[in-house]
């Protein structure tokens, strides 16, 4: 029985396992390329007609780059670049909800980023044509994307560049006869994660939670407080700009302040005295 060939459907997300070729962005890639694979598979002969046998295609489909012209004996490319990814913070630690019981926390955010569909040929025109029959149909069929599981929303404000010169794009082309036209479809994944909090360290002793301790301490006779020597005062005076305030000088000569003396209280009856007897 001959195994079914992956081109011709959009891979499911269901049974991904992670692994080093196998995240959520290689998926995005391979959702794509099996995306246009399947698109132009569709095409009758002698219209761009993809087929996984390299010497009956007309047009190759890679997420090769740069695209080696020797190598793709000079047909029609649409090369796959995946730009930057970034988390983009929705909400407050990105938490829809935690275990109260076990201290499970399950986090949920949106990566937005943008996939280049490099449509390249020798013929201007062809490389325009390729570049809007990508980004019609993917534009058109963007439902297939969302029922998958990592995509949120794809295929709307995508962005159709001008022809220019294939340049880095492909290597080889010594007389500059390659033309690129590059597609740029936005698309957000959404990844989810679940955070359970260890019972045990490194060494198998067990982890106490932060409400463990804080009973403990207060259960705990006097708690920290009893236990802590108060912390030496290491000022006594207050210091302004790092020095002391020091009294007023004039050309180095202290100013001697006279102090006024205090007047009489009238409250305060005194005694006459007569040379130096009471009368």
């Amino acid at each position: 029985m001959k195994a079914p060939d992956p081109s011709s459907s959009i891979p499911s997300a269901d049974p991904l396992e992670m692994s080093w070729l196998n995240d959520p962005l290689n998926y995005a890639i391979k959702c794509f390329i099996a995306f246009l694979q399947t698109i132009f598979e569709k095409a009758p002969q002698r219209a761009f007609h993809w087929s996984s046998d390299f010497k009956i295609t007309e047009i190759v489909i890679t997420e090769e780059n740069p695209v080696n012209v020797e190598s793709i004996e000079r047909k029609p490319v649409i090369s796959v670049v995946e730009g930057p990814v970034r988390f983009s913070g929705t909400s407050l630690d990105e938490m829809v909800k935690q275990d109260a019981t076990t201290g499970e926390e399950f986090h949920t955010d949106l990566l937005p980023g943008t996939m280049s569909l490099n449509c390249m040929s020798r013929v201007r025109q062809e490389a325009r044509f390729l570049a809007w029959i990508s980004a019609r149909t993917i534009w058109n069929l963007r439902k297939l994307f969302i029922r998958e599981t990592y995509f949120q929303e794809v295929g709307r404000n995508i962005t159709i560049g001008s022809v220019t010169p294939a340049g880095a794009l492909v290597t080889g082309d010594t007389e500059g006869e390659w033309h690129a036209c590059t597609v740029s479809c936005p698309f957000f994944l959404q990844w989810s994660d679940t955070v359970t909090p260890l019972t045990k360290d490194w060494s198998g002793s067990p982890i106490q939670t932060l409400q463990k301790i804080e009973a403990r301490i207060r259960t705990d006779g006097g708690g920290i407080a009893t236990r802590m020597a108060p912390l030496p005062r290491m000022r006594e005076d207050p210091r302004y700009w790092g020095t002391r305030a020091r009294p007023p000088r004039i050309r180095g000569r202290l100013i001697q302040q006279q102090q006024p003396e205090p007047e009489p209280d009238p409250s305060e009856k005194s005694e006459p005295i007569h040379q130096g007897f009471k009368v």
